[in-house]
């Protein structure tokens, strides 16, 4: 027995033939066919997924500079990065849940953000902060993609922090509400968007003391706030793992010399929040900041680099061992494959990438590319559709 399909293509055989133009029957043939269309986004060949990540390019013979985005297909058999030219150093990366294919970028401490499509390789349009206000470098949208928010500090007010609220297709400002603390840098949403996790850095020794804290954000009101034991190190970057623990980069507070000791602490859910600092020889490694951090859900490691000491290091959070160390040259960004096999890792002042293996923590041989002019505090790890 025929199908509707076949019953379709049929009917679309038999008009064509009566004559009508291609024009006209446009819009037939895509409500027959329309059942043989693939998905407007198709993530099916996606495993490693996408590498984002901004920095700074050389011209080697006039010595000018510009900075840009480079987006590399890790599923690719060669890894060959696309460069989007930006106008400021991309920090933070804010992915549109309505389209994988479009990004928000922040800068961190000034007025850049833009979003780019992924996918046409191009800055599609930007944004300015508040007024009398400046970025800090995160935000996110919430999860059906309506609204957009940003870490931003007003600079008058000895860096009060407000998320700011903008619609998430105009980017019009719809409205703020506070961080409860000074200098926000990073935050997430939990809770399916009804709160918000916010990192505060509190600025100089003399200042708001740095915390984490909890937002409803409905109704715009404090739900906790965590203060560190040491009141010399600050609250960078965070994430909150899928059972609600949650882990907080460290670096010096702002005024302190180069080489005070930043770190990282991690709160199990239903814990208190500890700084890790044991063993100490390794705990003195981690000079100056803690900058970026990957966590592996399926083997509760979170992984650290710090760029001052040379040093990246992969600890359980369960136990607070560590399970591995890594020296290299200046590492900066660290994330993890979509697939959970590798942690990705740019490194040296001439930077480079390479893969590190999520079980063993092992650097694995043979992975270095160099060819993606990736700087930057940040990489993030992406699921957009590979281009042909």
């Amino acid at each position: 027995m025929p199908s509707r399909l076949d019953n379709a293509r049929r009917d679309f055989l038999k008009i064509s033939a009566m004559g009508f133009s291609a024009a006209a029957l446009a819009p037939l043939a895509t409500r027959m066919f329309a059942q043989e269309a693939k998905p407007k986004h198709d993530l099916s060949n996606v495993k490693r997924g996408t590498l984002l990540g901004a920095g700074q390019q050389v011209n080697i013979q006039t010595g000018d500079k510009r900075w840009v985005l480079s987006i590399v297909d890790l599923d690719a058999e060669a890894l060959a990065p696309r460069l989007v030219v930006m106008d400021f150093q991309g920090h933070g990366f804010a992915p549109d849940p309505r389209d994988p294919n479009k990004m928000v970028i922040f800068e961190k401490h000034g007025p850049g953000c833009c979003e780019v499509d992924l996918a046409e390789g191009k800055v599609t349009r930007s944004m300015p902060p508040v007024k009398g206000a400046k970025f800090y470098g995160h935000g996110a949208y919430s999860p059906d993609g309506a609204e957009l928010y940003a870490t931003e500090s007003i600079i008058d007010e000895a860096y009060r922090g407000i998320i700011s609220i903008r619609d998430g297709k105009t980017f019009e400002l719809k409205g703020e509400f506070p961080t409860f603390g000074a200098a926000p840098h990073d935050c997430t949403l939990i809770d399916e968007g009804k709160t918000m996790v916010v990192t505060n850095g509190g600025g100089k020794l003399d200042g708001p003391k740095p915390c984490v804290t909890y937002v409803n954000v409905p109704k715009r009101e404090l739900i906790e706030k965590l203060e560190f034991e040491n009141e010399n190190i600050n609250a960078g970057h965070l994430i909150v793992t899928r059972k609600g623990d949650l882990l907080c980069s460290n670096a010096r507070r702002e005024g302190l010399p180069e080489d005070a000791l930043g770190g990282m602490s991690v709160r199990v859910k239903g814990g208190k929040l500890t700084t890790f600092t044991k063993p100490e020889d390794v705990y003195k490694r981690m000079v100056g900041e803690t900058l970026s951090l990957a966590f592996n859900e399926e083997t509760r490691i979170v992984a650290a680099t710090n760029p001052y000491g040379n040093i990246v290091t992969f600890w359980n959070i369960d136990t607070g061992e560590l399970k591995r160390k890594i020296e290299v040259q200046n590492p900066r960004g660290i994330v993890l494959t979509l697939d959970n096999t590798y942690f990705v890792l740019s490194y040296q002042k001439d930077p480079v990438v390479a893969l590190v293996d999520a079980k063993t923590c092992e650097p694995v041989k043979g992975s270095k590319f160099a060819n993606a002019p990736i700087s930057g505090s940040h990489m993030f790890i992406h699921a957009m559709p590979r281009l042909a």
